[in-house]
């Protein structure tokens, strides 16, 4: 990736924006939601005061935003592009990108699922096998002030 002009420079955007006539025909229609204004000496669109990102630099400023805050993973990588951003497949990009991103697949936090119990294997002999679970010790006092030491027993 050519990241000379990145964080991208806002006459790299407003040029793309200038280019892209299907994001023209939408200022033109929608001109309520779509509005152009001055920023940086640059005429740039925004859609909700965010900039609209042409299609031709998406792919680029997702995979820099996604360098910058270090493999961050998808939910933060949308927030943080949304505050100032906008296209409106904005999340799935994001999504399809970062489940493509050879670091973040390496290197991602595995979820283990230590809760879930490997299946049972029945025996059809019974008492063959016998399985035990023991809880305990705990000391309780009594009324007259004596310890019990308890400890439970489960047989299955």
């Amino acid at each position: 990736m050519e990241t000379e002009h990145f964080p991208p420079a806002f006459t790299i955007i407003a040029q793309a924006q200038a280019d892209d006539k299907k994001l023209q025909n939408t200022l033109n229609q929608l001109p309520m939601e779509y509005k152009q204004g001055i920023h940086h000496e640059q005429l740039i669109i925004y859609f909700k005061n965010k900039i609209v990102i042409p299609i031709e630099l998406q792919s680029r400023m997702i995979e820099w935003y996604h360098e910058q805050i270090l493999h961050s993973g998808v939910s933060r990588l949308i927030e943080s592009m949304k505050q100032h951003f906008h296209w409106k497949t904005m999340a799935k990009d994001i999504t399809n990108f970062t489940k493509t991103c050879k670091e973040c697949q390496i290197f991602k936090r595995q979820r283990k699922h230590y809760w879930k119990l490997p299946p049972k294997l029945h025996d059809i002999h019974p008492w063959n096998q016998v399985c035990v679970d023991l809880s305990g010790p705990w000391n309780k006092k009594t009324t007259d002030d004596k310890t019990i030491t308890l400890l439970a027993l489960t047989i299955n």
